[in-house]
């Protein structure tokens, strides 16, 4: 299931990245450099499942860390597309189908999250741990692609596209920090206390 999750990040990272620049569209620029990053990630996860099973070691919690990190530095260039997002009233307009396209992908990346959320929910592991809040993350950015999508292709007014856009942007920042932070927390505490152990 997590190799089948590492390829679709992959594709629609690859497929918001040539969206972006057939149409010129900084918002699926950013977007598939936000997909690609935890594409990324996630590789490097999956890898190290496969590599090291069940066994938690140093490395794991500084990999746990760097992911946190990660994730809060994504969110920082994820508030600038936000707030370009609120300022301009609009995010990008989808050619013909995609916007539907986009709706199905968006469903099925919040789906797998929350499957992956409560598959391994006994697993305190730092690489599933670290796994499961990158799904997260994904998924919440999900749900602010297809929110914007939605907006602007639905609403005519500008100040009610600016406030879907902005409600959903900072919800969706403020869970993707917080997600972040608890890695980060996480990774020093829990690595602490192997390291003293």
């Amino acid at each position: 299931m997590m190799n089948l999750t590492v390829l679709i990040y992959l594709f629609y990272g690859v497929v918001s990245l040539g969206l972006g620049i057939y149409y010129t569209s900084w918002w699926f620029i950013a977007l598939a450099g936000y997909y690609l990053a935890i594409w990324f990630m996630e590789a490097s996860i999956v890898r190290n499942i496969t590599r090291r099973q069940n066994r938690r070691t140093e490395l794991e919690y500084r990999r746990m860390h760097k992911i946190g990190a990660a994730i809060l530095i994504m969110d920082a260039v994820l508030i600038v597309v936000v707030l370009l997002g609120i300022i301009l009233g609009r995010t990008v307009k989808y050619p013909g189908i995609a916007i539907h396209i986009t709706a199905i992908y968006d469903i099925v990346i919040v789906i797998l999250a929350v499957y992956r959320l409560f598959h391994h929910m006994g697993d305190d592991s730092p690489v599933i741990v670290s796994s499961k809040c990158l799904n997260l993350t994904l998924a919440m950015t999900a749900i602010l692609s297809l929110a914007a999508a939605g907006a602007t292709r639905f609403l005519g007014e500008l100040i009610l596209r600016r406030i879907v856009i902005g409600v959903v942007g900072i919800a969706v920042c403020g869970l993707n920090y917080a997600i972040g932070r608890y890695l980060i927390r996480l990774a020093d505490r829990d690595g602490a206390a192997k390291a003293a152990k």
